[in-house]
């Protein structure tokens, strides 16, 4: 499973409100898509640990964390 903590984007008006006068003001945000992966190799490995392990997809991102069976991934 991937777990991604994003936003998908959002369009929205601000309008700043005084007594003299209202200025709107439109924000487009696009954020970065969620991580995809393509293929995990090797499938399997013992259950002791200490296999290396290559993630292969897109969009991942610096300082992205690995679990594998609730184990921290090291690399």
């Amino acid at each position: 499973m991937i777990r991604s903590k994003r936003l998908l984007g959002i369009i929205a008006t601000l309008a700043f409100m005084t007594s003299i006068a209202t200025l709107f003001v439109d924000v487009d945000v696009a954020l970065a898509q969620a991580p995809t992966v393509t293929s995990i190799s090797p499938t399997s490995g013992p259950a002791a640990g200490g296999t290396s392990v290559t993630i292969t997809g897109t969009n991942f991102v610096n300082g992205a964390t690995v679990t594998i069976g609730g184990a921290s991934a090291t690399g």
